[in-house]
């Protein structure tokens, strides 16, 4: 089993955090329901595992 590095475990935190944050602005700040407010942190979450799929792709074709 392979341990993750440092910078892979702050990302995670980051992300992590940033989800929770957004969870709480759509939901308390900007009222939207709860089933709606947890809908757009997942969306954005997947969106976000997207882009880092795709950086992570293209940086591994690019090593030799």
């Amino acid at each position: 089993m392979e341990v993750l590095s440092t910078r892979a475990k702050c990302t995670i935190a980051v992300i992590a955090v940033a989800a929770v944050t957004w969870f709480l602005v759509s939901w308390l700040v900007l009222g939207s329901p709860l089933t709606d407010a947890i809908g757009e942190t997942a969306g954005s979450l997947a969106a976000l595992m997207l882009i880092v799929s795709i950086v992570g792709t293209a940086k591994a074709t690019r090593e030799p």
